[in-house]
């Protein structure tokens, strides 16, 4: 039997008979795929990189590299140089910090829950605020959290308990493209409000509820 070479392709000598052809090509064609492999396999390794910020701004990468954020969101490369977008959770859901945003101060916040899935360009939330000791002023809105897709609104289901005296549902408004959902305070039936009411007044404790499944950009 003749020796092998570092790739496993066979070394005859002059004093080595040469065997038939069928058996001399299959060994050859074995050889050459386990070399082929492994080129491969070094190829892949050579093209990865430790961290996000590390990926060169050229290179076969749009499309085919995914990394696992530290919020658990799995990110698909888009664009170079390293623009990546949110494709799904490696959770079932995960947290994000909901706001409360008021357009001329905003109002304080004890305690908040935001929670989301996405799959694709889909994202379901749900968002419970209880509001501080200052109702803040103007109008609100709750940011989303991805920026919606421009065509066309969509809507939100909404429930408010404000003071333990009054409640509401109702149905909260994303613009076309939109960052939040909005309501707007002191106005009855004005566009983008989340309740038609006669607006009592805000204080400590009072609530807010949000959930929603939306297109996102």
């Amino acid at each position: 039997m003749p020796t092998t070479d570092d790739h496993g392709f066979p070394i005859y000598t002059d004093t080595e008979p040469m065997p038939d052809w069928d058996t001399h090509a299959n060994t050859l064609a074995g050889a050459l795929g386990e070399a082929l492999d492994a080129a491969v396999e070094a190829d892949r390794a050579a093209d990865s990189v430790e961290n996000v910020a590390d990926i060169p701004v050229t290179g076969n990468w749009v499309g085919r590299h995914l990394y696992v954020e530290e919020d658990e969101s799995i990110r698909l490369c888009k664009a170079l140089p390293a623009s990546w977008v949110v494709i799904g959770y490696a959770g079932a859901w995960a947290d994000f910090t909901p706001e409360w945003v008021g357009s001329v101060s905003d109002p304080t916040v004890s305690a908040a829950v935001g929670r989301l899935k996405i799959i694709g360009k889909t994202c379901e939330y749900r968002i419970h605020m209880v509001m501080g000791s200052s109702a803040g002023s103007g109008s609100y809105e709750f940011p989303l959290p991805f920026t919606a897709h421009t065509d066309g609104r969509q809507s939100a289901v909404v429930w408010i308990n404000i003071s333990g005296l009054y409640y509401y549902s109702g149905v909260g408004m994303i613009q076309a493209g939109g960052v939040s959902v909005t309501y707007i305070n002191g106005n009855f039936g004005a566009e983008g409000a989340i309740l038609q009411h006669n607006n009592p007044a805000w204080t400590t404790g009072s609530e807010i509820v949000i959930s929603g499944v939306y297109e996102v950009a």
